[in-house]
């Protein structure tokens, strides 16, 4: 996302940074454990997940680890169950799951990972949208026969509707966000056309005046000179708007442990640390998006305190005030907290 080669140049000057910038978590240790780490559940956070696991048996952990794509309320039973170490999602566990994984030991712990996106658009020669809210999305891609019946004042042609296949993470995350998990409407619109290639359905969009289409928000960026983004609720999709979750169709992706397996089993509690600290400089090199500073140090301060430490004081060095230099005061920070299942080994 928004890939710059000096990010790359950068690496071996930004990781003796990344533990202070995480909040001071200690070196993760690799080498220092073996056993079994068991992942699975949303498909957004599953290539990340896979490079980092992999990364981290590279960097010499002995152990095997399991990265499974599966349903997070299915991830969420099983890991109630005692059938997996970490669960990848995009929403809160239920209050069945909360209950049911209290009553097996296992109060749930989460940490903020990264953000994913939608991005709505049409053809830059749309000249009568400038912003729609969410209410009119769901007419947009839903029972709308033609742009007229959303605003009165719009063109009375019907709505061309494009997006990505009805399998795929982003169509489930915009019905998520856009309809509340139902995609009965979203699926069954009049013409939509949800198709693999997004280069196609870009293709689409930019063509015709009256096409709109949603796309990850990723790859909408790295194509804003052939689209016109829409903002949604007045909100543009911008980097910054998407990971502090004020763009609406943004979501926060987390990992989800508890803290009695992070103090029973210490290679989750070391690939924890190790995902959280590396996690930033991986982001990069997938469609997704990081997370504030905010939250960032919100999760490794959830890291200490399963383990049960306090994180370190930050030691700050300032110089002395001279006669042009006005001492300000110190600043206080401070965050919030579908497929079948197809485990993957990494090797």
């Amino acid at each position: 996302m928004r890939r710059n080669l000096l990010i790359w140049m950068m690496i071996l000057f930004t990781i003796p940074l990344l533990t202070q910038a995480q909040g001071g978590l200690p070196p993760a240790n690799p080498g220092g454990s073996t056993g079994e780490i068991r992942i699975a559940g949303i498909s957004s956070l599953v290539p990340l997940t896979n490079m980092i696991a992999t990364s981290y048996r590279d960097d010499g952990f002995g152990g095997t680890i399991s990265v499974g794509m599966e349903a997070p309320d299915s991830a969420f039973a099983r890991f109630c169950a005692g059938e997996l170490d970490i669960v990848l999602s995009g929403q809160q566990p239920s209050p069945v799951d909360f209950d049911n994984c209290e009553a097996a030991g296992r109060s749930f712990l989460s940490f903020r990972v990264a953000t994913d996106a939608v991005t709505v658009a049409t053809s830059p020669n749309n000249s009568f949208i400038d912003s729609l809210t969410t209410a009119e999305l769901q007419q947009v891609f839903g029972n709308a026969l033609s742009w007229s019946s959303v605003r009165a004042d719009w063109p009375g042609d019907p709505i061309g509707r494009f997006g990505p296949a009805t399998t795929s993470s982003d169509f489930n995350l915009f019905a998520a966000l856009v309809f509340g998990g139902d995609s009965r409407a979203l699926s069954t619109a009049l013409g939509a056309q949800y198709l693999e290639d997004a280069n196609l359905a870009l293709q689409y969009v930019q063509a015709s005046p009256t096409a709109i289409g949603f796309f990850d928000a990723d790859f909408a960026d790295r194509n804003a000179a052939m689209l016109k983004l829409i903002p949604i609720g007045g909100v543009l999709p911008s980097t910054q708007n998407i990971t502090e979750l004020v763009y609406p169709l943004a979501r926060p992706l987390f990992l989800f442990t508890a803290t009695s397996v992070i103090q029973t089993q210490p290679q989750v509690a070391d690939f924890i640390n190790y995902y959280l600290t590396i996690s930033p400089l991986e982001i990069q090199s997938t469609d997704l998006y990081g997370v504030p500073q905010n939250a960032r140090d919100a999760a490794a301060a959830n890291w200490f305190e399963a383990i049960g430490s306090a994180p370190p004081v930050q030691q700050v060095t300032e110089a002395p005030p001279t006669e042009e230099t006005e001492v300000a005061p110190p600043v206080d920070v401070t965050e919030e907290p579908t497929p079948e299942a197809t485990p993957a080994a990494v090797s």
